[in-house]
């Protein structure tokens, strides 16, 4: 029940356990047993450099974790040939995958365990393709097909226990998985006339995404400085006087790696700082009760036309032209697990920049809050974002071979064999499936809405863990059912998500030319250039952030123009310290006056 500190003097110094419990701690509890119980089951370390705090206090551990992968692969195909001649052919394939290995992102978390995790393949499809001649300058060509994807990931379940700075237990990486069949439809036909060979085709894809996740069923407690009042100073402050008055120290001493060493305090006490629930909801409002697994069924259709011509213009020009264009329909939860904010993000954001232009904070605009309500055809409501219909992708490319080499310019470039070839295409993302699975996970408000701890904690008022399981009450589960407002937070952070409701399809313009050319003994010059030019690529941001651009309509400045007239002072020397030994140095500044009154002079 030692803890161990340094001190800004070089001096490595020792808290006892009685010290910790009569003078630190102001709950005068001391280490806590379960803690205790705890760290007894955690092998000794071998790399003291390792650890956080330089190794005091904590230590590393370095080992051979064991990694087992058995991989299978069944396939099979038939051909038929349904004619004499040969025109008319087909086949049909199949494969199958039996695949298991550990996650190599959770293996053994300490010697002599199994990996914490496995990775379970059983992925699936078949092809039926039909090839036809149905003229010497007309072939025909079309497939079905199944892919079936089907993933697992095992994991642990119960809540998580997370110290900052000290390895978990347990390695709880939680359980996923997914089911997802596509049902491809494609034709072609390619026409050969004169000069030119055209094709056209389609290509529609019927998607659906059952998938499972366990990562949000479970609440994990935790330990960080980062989440505390006061990011953990009174732990500082607590340790700092009182190693000054017992060591008889000068005030100029201090801590050393203040961070590692509240993170070393809370451990030891059993602080529980945060918390990280989530709470799910049926589409009625229903509580799902903590530990089920969160499934949803997303359905999603493509499709695709193309058409293209190769002309060869002459025997050393080829160009081909080609337009492809897509229409992806936005994805939906069959079962209408889907939600969305009320009022569009882009319109709530655009509204926002331009009340802090007048001077209007926030939590004054007419719809300050953001409202949730169900979304999606499965409630007859609005989907998350509006139909792109514009995903026309127009693509070029060339081959230039001079056969004939009778000047010397031609001659040098390209011999008896050189060539340039060059393209362009625009490429359009399929981004509605990845987004709509990423945002049900943290974005589901009123279905599926993180929450913790509704106060930030310090050292006298954190809950304490002192025996296994014995965790604090957690935040209660919001009131269901729709429409919805999130509760205030008024802890150090909060979580909520929307979509924007003009997201355009991203898409990249793609660029290559080459060069190539055959040189004297066999060898072959090749060079190239490839490029790709992203547009209309998707972030997430904070959409609650302060705002720079507010402004004080008394003094007519902004927030960015106070903070940078604020760190002009501090860049010139006026520090917070040397501001309390004279405060007549520190000019008043409008923007704070006017905005914050309670800090005016």
């Amino acid at each position: 029940g030692i803890l161990t500190l340094q001190t800004s003097d070089g001096v490595t110094r020792r808290v006892a356990a009685a010290e910790m419990a009569i003078v630190i701690d102001p709950q005068r509890r001391g280490f806590s047993p379960f803690v205790k119980e705890l760290l007894a089951t955690y092998p000794v370390g071998n790399d003291v450099a390792l650890g956080a705090y330089g190794g005091v206090n904590f230590s590393g551990l370095r080992f051979n974790a064991p990694y087992k992968l058995n991989n299978k692969a069944y396939v099979g195909r038939m051909d038929f040939r349904l004619d004499k001649e040969g025109k008319h052919n087909a086949y049909v394939r199949g494969t199958l995958a039996g695949n298991k290995e550990d996650n190599s992102a959770a293996l053994a978390q300490f010697p002599g365990q199994p990996a914490a995790s496995l990775l379970l393949n059983n992925s699936r499809g078949f092809t039926v393709n039909y090839t036809g001649v149905l003229r010497p300058t007309l072939t025909h060509a079309a497939s079905v097909s199944l892919t079936r994807q089907g993933l697992e990931q095992s994991g642990a379940i119960g809540p998580r226990i997370n110290f900052s700075g000290l390895s978990d237990q347990v390695n709880y990486t939680r359980g996923n998985g997914r089911i997802l069949p596509v049902w491809q439809v494609v034709e072609d036909l390619t026409w050969m006339k004169g000069k030119h060979t055209v094709q056209g085709g389609v290509n529609f894809r019927f998607i659906r995404n059952d998938r499972f996740n366990f990562a949000p069923s479970f609440p994990t407690f935790g330990m960080s400085r980062g989440t505390m009042l006061g990011l953990g100073s009174d732990i500082t402050n607590a340790l700092t006087e009182y190693v000054r008055s017992r060591d008889g120290l000068g005030s100029g001493v201090g801590l050393r790696n203040t961070n590692a060493l509240q993170n070393a305090v809370g451990a030891y006490l059993g602080m529980i700082t945060n918390l990280d629930v989530t709470f799910q909801f049926d589409r009625d409002g229903k509580a799902i009760p903590v530990g089920t697994v969160q499934a949803r069924s997303f359905r999603t259709n493509e499709y695709e036309f193309y058409v293209q011509d190769a002309w060869r213009v002459t025997r050393d020009l080829n160009l081909t032209f080609g337009l492809r264009y897509g229409s992806y329909s936005v994805p939906y939860e069959a079962n209408g697990l889907q939600v969305n904010t009320t009022k569009p993000l882009d319109a709530y954001f655009g509204q926002r920049v331009f009340l802090a232009g007048q001077g209007v904070a926030s939590n004054a605009m007419p719809d300050a809050v953001l409202k949730y309500a169900l979304a999606g055809p499965a409630n007859n409501a609005r989907d998350w974002y509006a139909r792109d219909k514009n995903n026309f992708a127009p693509r070029f490319s060339f081959a230039y071979a001079k056969t004939c080499t009778g000047n010397w310019l031609t001659k040098s470039l390209f011999g008896s064999g050189g060539v340039i070839r060059g393209g362009s295409a625009m490429v359009y993302d399929r981004f509605g499936s990845d987004l709509i699975v990423n945002f049900d996970q943290l974005g589901s408000v009123g279905l599926a809405s993180r929450a913790g701890f509704p106060l930030s904690y310090n050292m006298a008022t954190a809950p304490r863990l002192t025996a296994p399981g014995a965790f604090p009450a957690m935040t209660a589960a919001p009131t269901g059912g729709f429409p919805y407002t999130p509760p205030d937070v008024f802890a150090v952070a909060g979580t909520g998500l929307g979509m924007f409701s003009d997201l355009k399809t991203p898409y990249s313009v793609v660029l290559n030319l080459n060069y190539a050319r055959e040189l004297k003994g066999g060898q072959t010059f090749e060079i190239g250039y490839a490029g790709s030019l992203s547009r209309k690529t998707l972030i997430q941001g904070d959409i609650f952030t302060p705002l720079t651009g507010f402004k004080d309509t008394k003094s007519g400045t902004t927030w960015l123009q106070m903070a940078t007239q604020t760190r002009n002072l501090f860049e010139g020397g006026l520090t917070p310290s040397a501001v309390q030994r004279n405060p007549g140095a520190m000019t008043a500044i409008p923007f704070v006056e006017n905005v914050f009154p309670g800090l005016k002079d």
